[in-house]
């Protein structure tokens, strides 16, 4: 098995877990927010859901960018990983913010 084949390897079999993470991340930051800031009316939700979504996409992003320049394969796989899963969160979140608040 090629080095590329590996790192393809991992990206497919962690994509579903990071998905998990980073949702996790941005529900955590969500609700710190909201617990600091408050969420009286739907402008105050749709910032919290927003800047909570925001913070677990900077946070992946570091982590996705440490672990693509590892020289291991399967860090790489997984530094992808998390980079494809902030994007979705980063979509799915601010899609959420926006159709629902």
């Amino acid at each position: 098995m090629t080095t590329d084949e590996r790192m393809w390897k991992a990206a497919t079999w962690s994509a579903p877990f990071a998905v998990q993470v980073v949702i996790a991340v941005t529900g955590v930051a969500a609700w710190l927010l909201g617990t600091i800031h408050g969420t009286e009316d739907d402008a105050d939700r749709q910032l919290v859901l927003l800047l909570g979504t925001a913070v677990a996409v900077l946070v992946s992003a570091v982590v996705g960018g440490v672990l693509l320049t590892r020289p291991d394969p399967k860090q790489r796989g997984i530094g992808l990983a998390v980079f494809a899963s902030a994007a979705t969160v980063l979509i799915g979140g601010a899609g959420v913010a926006i159709t629902f608040f």
